[in-house]
């Protein structure tokens, strides 16, 4: 099995049972129409835009603090 569908039976047997059954439904009828390619996102292609962007070394850290700053609550004293 593969592993996505796997993670994603796994997180549905945690779910109501009627509710699990109508994912599985739509889920299956959205990879059917992916593998007959009748889904415009199935046509598009990963790596499309390869070497026409460049992420900065600190992404995972850039304006960290101004982040951190913005969700601290201040107290008035």
């Amino acid at each position: 099995m593969d592993p996505l569908a796997e993670l994603l039976d796994k997180k549905l047997q945690q779910w109501r049972p009627d509710v699990a059954d109508l994912v599985r439904e739509h889920v299956a009828e959205v990879m059917r129409l992916a593998d007959e390619g009748r889904l415009p996102i199935a046509k598009r292609r990963l790596g499309f835009m390869k070497g026409q962007v460049r992420v900065p070394e600190d992404f995972d850290t850039m304006y960290q603090d101004e982040i951190v700053d913005l969700f601290q609550v201040k107290t008035c004293e």
